[in-house]
């Protein structure tokens, strides 16, 4: 039976009374005998929709706990010319591990314009997000906008923005990172539709991390045996990575992602460091219209070699064959390595070079190594290596090509 014009206007006045029943709650005006109290008591007073609105800084003090959200609400900053309120950890009573700023368990989380902040050896991760112990929980629509992630001390280890679990519609818009590990999802059996724009990571190891290492593993040195459900549909642009110490953006069993427009991706000084790393059954990346530079290989396909984070046994090189990447376009860019600038290890599935990139490198261009046989590799002719466009490079002699501009086990087409 279809549904009758009165059907719809209580339909519309339900949901005008859940809108009209929203409310803004101030933190400052909240019962509590401190800003802490008065910050715990917003949380457990709001209900679902509700916006709290942080209008004073919240030091966490020795035995102020992780506060955990799980309702869906916004906690936005009031405005404060040229500074944002804070949520701040300044000390812990006993585990680091328990230190936490936030722990957010519920769909419908927006975060925005605070500065959260973890001084040294207080706090293990700013933001932690999801349930590790059941990854199946679906968490969506969470939103992190406008925020500084700070770490005071830039040789701690703390975490950023972590989220362990599965989770569906995410953005994290014109966010500060200088954390150890700035943004990381970790073993997400779903991970579907992470938009990242407008950002700056700067500092630490992990800039970005999508890593899924113990998914689909129930090896008994490590592993999880977690299903890969879907961990796919990510776009990270518009943003500047600065350096790191070990990646900037670094992949692993992640379909179908998106890295463009970002103006600068330095891997920086380090001996170990790249702008962008893929491993693990990655497919379908395109990379586009972006400004690298590293003193190691700016982008590099990759078989991890042990199990579980490179913690269990080692892997066959049957099994590393198996786990490689591929599906993998790099359009447009300017890449800038000490190293090989790009670097393929077991390559599975195709490799292409589109548009005019513009590839500089003290060492190899492009150096593809030990491929699976379901392989391509395809390079435009307007792609610049260390000077010379490849429309004249593929005619050189092969050992002028081996030496000084590529290498590749599978012919380029």
């Amino acid at each position: 039976m279809k549904p009758t014009y009165k059907t719809y206007i209580i339909i519309l006045l339900c949901l005008a009374s859940v809108s009209l029943s929203a409310k803004n709650i101030f933190v400052k005006s909240t019962t509590g005998t401190t800003p802490y109290k008065k910050f715990e008591n917003a949380i457990k007073n709001a209900n679902a929709g509700d916006v709290i609105i942080l209008d004073l800084n919240i030091p966490f003090n020795a035995g102020d706990k992780t506060i955990t959200i799980t309702k869906g609400i916004t906690i936005r900053g009031a405005n404060k010319p040229n500074d944002r309120y804070k949520l701040i950890r300044k000390a812990i009573n006993g585990n680091r591990s328990k230190g936490n700023i936030l722990l957010i368990r519920s769909s419908n989380v927006t975060i925005e314009n605070i500065n959260l902040v973890i001084y040294d050896n207080t706090g293990y991760k700013a933001i932690d997000v999801g349930l590790p112990a059941n990854r199946k929980v679906m968490y969506s629509n969470l939103k992190f906008i406008d925020c500084n992630f700070v770490q005071k001390n830039a040789r701690d280890t703390a975490r950023g923005l972590f989220f362990e679990g599965s989770f569906k519609n995410i953005l994290v818009k014109n966010c500060k990172f200088n954390f150890w590990f700035g943004l990381v999802a970790r073993d997400c059996p779903t991970l579907d539709s992470f938009k990242i724009t407008e950002c700056e990571f700067s500092n630490g190891s992990h800039q970005i991390s999508f890593d899924g290492a113990l998914l689909d593993e129930n090896d008994p040195t490590y592993g999880i045996g977690e299903r890969l459900t879907k961990h796919n549909n990510i776009i990270i642009e518009k943003s500047k990575f600065k350096i790191s110490k070990s990646f900037n953006i670094a992949l692993a069993n992640t379909h179908n992602v998106i890295i463009r427009n970002n103006s600068q991706i330095d891997g920086g000084t380090e001996s170990y460091s790249q702008p962008i790393h893929i491993e693990d059954r990655c497919k379908n990346i395109s990379i586009t219209g972006n400004k690298m530079k590293s003193k190691q290989v700016a982008i590099l396909l990759f078989s991890t070699g042990k199990v579980g984070h490179g913690q269990g046994r080692n892997f066959t090189e049957a099994e590393k064959k198996a786990k490689g990447s591929g599906n993998v376009i790099i359009t447009n860019n300017i890449i800038d390595a000490d190293l090989d600038a790009v670097s393929a290890t077991y390559l599975n599935g195709y490799l292409t070079f589109k548009g005019n990139n513009t590839i500089t490198s003290r060492k190899k261009a492009l150096n593809v190594r030990r491929s699976n046989t379901n392989t391509s590799l395809k390079i435009a002719d307007e792609t610049r290596m260390k000077g010379k466009l490849y429309s004249d490079i593929k005619n050189e002699p092969l050992k002028i090509k081996r030496d000084i501009y590529y290498v590749s086990d599978i012919k380029a087409e």
